[in-house]
């Protein structure tokens, strides 16, 4: 039967648009086409022909059965749920042997922090014994220096 659409939120064959001539097999549109096109004039010319999906059945391989299929398919589906997750399993321990290294990594830093604060502390110590030894020299040249001139004074 021929049908006009009307709307196109709906499988519609390629190229199709508001206003083309649709043809279905049957008496009637799919139920999806319901309210998107209305019937065509018999004299109205076909610009596109839907298709519908062959059946399951008719794209087996010969001699095949439909429960042979769905067997197979199980099977086929059940060998790669098993690969992946195998998959997953060698991914998972990937994961956790790096978040092992990060975490060793982590008390790493930790240590060396520490490491530099202590360093800093024990520069900051050096700095001001330095400091001291530096002004204590400062003052014994000045008394040294001091005798000096009041014995070249006389």
């Amino acid at each position: 039967m021929k049908f006009t659409i009307t709307h196109m939120k709906a499988p519609w064959p390629a190229g199709a648009s508001v206003g083309s001539v649709v043809e279905f097999e049957g008496d009637a549109a799919p139920a999806w086409a319901v309210g998107k096109c209305e019937p065509a004039a018999d004299d109205a010319e076909v610009t596109h022909t839907f298709e519908a999906p062959k059946s399951v059945a008719g794209a087996l391989p010969d001699g095949m059965g439909l429960d042979e299929f769905a067997a197979q398919a199980e099977r086929a589906f059940e060998e790669m749920r098993k690969r992946h997750a195998d998959e997953m399993a060698l991914l998972q321990a990937q994961l956790d042997d790096a978040v092992g290294a990060l975490n060793t990594a982590r008390a790493q830093i930790g240590s060396l922090q520490a490491e530099l604060a202590e360093a800093k502390t024990e520069d900051g110590k050096a700095a001001a014994a330095l400091a001291d030894a530096d002004r204590q020299a400062a003052a014994e040249a000045k008394a040294l220096q001091t005798p000096a001139k009041a014995k070249g004074a006389k």
